[in-house]
């Protein structure tokens, strides 16, 4: 196996096992701080459902997201008028660890690729963490707006799916693994390639 490899590996495996550490460490603290934009994205996107509470929860040994919500308005659903029940509630959870854990690997995965100077890794810091906060969007919230009209779906239009719905079955089946790899290591690529450290001049 060639050198440049066997150390991209080496630098994969350090990155992660410490970013692993943070997560472990501040994890509670980082997806609680996070939470008030995982609100306002899922209260942009859709206006059917009022979110009564989301927050951190135990459920069993795991360390979960969850939303409670109650239908807010009316909609129509497969030719059906959905009315809003005053007792109506329903909640959808999701793992802390998917929030956590594509952003450990497209960091580690980003400082993967080779810099020419050992600050240039430094350097993508930025990219990647907005890049992280873009994926962390893609995922938690919808997959959290999901699992409520997924309920929905399935009672009034069974076997019919939409976007949304058919990229959070992409997500839980893989991608949200896969994904941030790609990404990470892409934006190592680019950054590298398009603003590569400069060399310092010698007197």
């Amino acid at each position: 196996m060639p050198a440049m490899l066997l150390t991209a590996l080496a630098r994969f495996a350090a990155a992660t096992v410490v970013l692993g550490a943070v997560a472990l460490i501040w994890g509670d603290a980082l997806a609680q701080a996070w939470l008030p934009l995982c609100r306002a994205e899922i209260e942009a996107f859709d206006d059917i459902y009022g979110i009564d509470q989301l927050a951190l929860s135990q459920q069993g040994a795991d360390r979960v997201i969850r939303m409670d919500v109650h239908q807010a308005r009316y909609f129509v659903l497969g030719g059906r008028t959905v009315v809003p029940h005053p007792l109506g509630r329903a909640s959808s959870t999701t793992l802390v660890a998917n929030l956590l854990l594509p952003a450990t690997l497209l960091i580690a995965s980003g400082l993967t690729w080779p810099a020419r100077r050992a600050w240039g890794y430094l350097t993508r810091l930025p990219l990647l963490a907005a890049a992280t906060l873009l994926l962390a969007a893609l995922d938690v919230p919808l997959v959290l707006w999901a699992g409520i009209w997924g309920l929905h779906v399935e009672a009034f239009t069974p076997g019919s799916t939409s976007p949304v719905l058919v990229w959070v079955d992409m997500l839980q089946s893989g991608a949200r693994i896969a994904l941030p790899l790609v990404v990470g290591v892409l934006l190592g690529w680019a950054c590298e390639r398009c603003w590569p450290a400069p060399r310092l001049r010698r007197p």
